[in-house]
């Protein structure tokens, strides 16, 4: 099975969270603030969240128990780097990062 997918490119919407310093652009839309994610590359949608656990990049596998951060090389290696064994699980599936230039 061969997987493909594509950057998602949007315009700032009034309700998003702006990345960059003063509520300037680039932005990312409000559910992507606290997500456990970088999304933008100024890492400020993951600042003062009360959130527990890792903080991944975009480019790699958040586990299930968000205690850790893998590279997307490591799922469906019949190993369980998670800890959780959540890096094994819907193997079969393609799945997405939603990339974005910021």
């Amino acid at each position: 099975m061969v997987c493909v997918c594509f950057a998602v490119y949007r315009k700032c919407q009034d309700s998003d969270f702006r990345c960059g310093p003063e509520g300037k652009a680039p932005c990312v839309p409000k559910e992507k603030r606290c997500d456990g994610y970088y999304d933008c590359r100024s890492q400020r949608d993951e600042e003062g969240c009360a959130q527990t656990g890792a903080v991944c990049n975009l480019d790699q596998f958040r586990c299930a128990n968000g205690q850790r951060c893998i590279e997307e090389s490591l799922k469906c290696n019949h190993k369980n780097d998670c800890g959780d064994n959540s890096d094994e699980e819907k193997c079969g599936e393609c799945s997405c990062v939603s990339l974005r230039i910021l």
